[in-house]
């Protein structure tokens, strides 16, 4: 009896400090793209300060990780590079078409997509080759963001002076449909299971919800004035739509397909990404070189950050404990 005892306790304290090496160390990180700045501000979400500033290049704008959450790749579109950072140290660039908006990354990290808003394409870059592989056109007239299926399989392409999405499919590297929604085309966002596509039309104050699996349109919502990004919540129940001209986010119920409220926060909303809890949601503010903390069950802003934040225009947010040292 003791000896079996003593095997069950073993058992429950590897058990339970198992649980404990398990835990992150350190709080989530916010990487926030400050586009007059030419820099990446990091921001500890549990201190609520900026704790580290990355040079990058001219004209940042939008800014995706890894899976992993180890590395941060950042649009330049000045420099008409990308900026690959290896925690808080730009490790490479790799020049792209002209004005590279927006970016995503394949599941398995090793391929980027890039939408290049003057040369009218699409870069497809090779990550440990540093190097572009492919570019892709036909993506419509200006085409300025882009967003993956979590899945892969598809990337999807929104443009400023066309009416169309443009799918891509990344096993040919070749369009394999374009959606035609009426109006010309900003923000994108994908649901966590890859079956619905959020597109933002800025001209027209509209969110479409795209059936993936029918590449068609079967909503179209009325939101706040001038939505530029559409971000859905890691649940998939609500999508965060920030709107630059009303400085506000509205919230859609993501199965009834209705705005459910709106929240007033800084000036030109641009980018959101959410905790991983999903109680708190950060809203990068362009227009006030802020970023606004919503309380998603309050519906309301609890709190502001400033300081070493210049016209921030994307946000990322990292659960992984990448061991800062600053």
């Amino acid at each position: 009896m003791a000896f079996k005892s003593s095997v069950v306790s073993l058992a429950l304290t590897l058990t339970i400090l198992s649980f404990i090496y398990a835990q992150p160390t350190s709080p989530p990180l916010l990487y926030v793209t400050n586009n007059v700045a030419k820099s990446v501000s990091i921001i500890d979400t549990k201190a609520r300060k900026v704790i580290a500033v990355i040079q990058v290049g001219d004209e940042p704008h939008e800014i995706t990780l890894s899976s992993d959450g180890r590395f941060a790749y950042v649009a330049n579109a000045g420099s008409d590079n990308i900026s690959i950072i290896d925690t808080n140290i730009v490790v490479g660039t790799v020049t792209v078409g002209d004005f590279p908006h927006s970016v995503a990354v394949s599941p398995d990290g090793k391929t980027l997509y890039v939408s290049n808003v003057s040369s009218n394409d699409v870069s497809v870059v090779d990550v440990g080759g540093r190097r572009v592989i492919r570019t892709i056109s036909g993506v419509g007239r200006g085409p300025i963001n882009l967003a993956m299926t979590p899945d892969g399989r598809w990337v999807y392409v929104t443009s400023l002076e066309s009416d169309v999405v443009s799918v891509i499919d990344t096993a040919s590297n070749r369009i394999a449909e374009r959606i035609n929604v009426g109006a010309a085309t900003e923000g994108i966002g994908v649901s966590p299971d890859g079956r619905r596509v959020y597109i933002t039309g800025r001209s027209v104050d509209n969110l479409y919800v795209i059936d993936a699996s029918t590449f068609s349109v079967i909503k179209t919502l009325s939101v706040g004035s001038g939505p530029v990004r559409a971000h859905a919540t890691p649940d998939g129940k609500f999508v965060y739509v920030p709107n630059v001209n009303s400085n506000t986010v509205s919230i859609v119920d993501a199965d009834a397909l209705q705005v459910m409220d709106s929240v007033r926060v800084g000036r030109s909303p641009v980018g959101v990404v959410f905790s991983p809890d999903e109680n708190l949601a950060y809203v990068a503010n362009y227009g006030s070189s802020s970023i606004s903390i919503i309380d998603t069950k309050k519906r309301a802003v609890v709190e502001t950050i400033r300081g070493q934040i210049a016209s921030p225009d994307s946000i990322a947010i990292t659960f992984r404990d990448v061991g800062l040292i600053c």
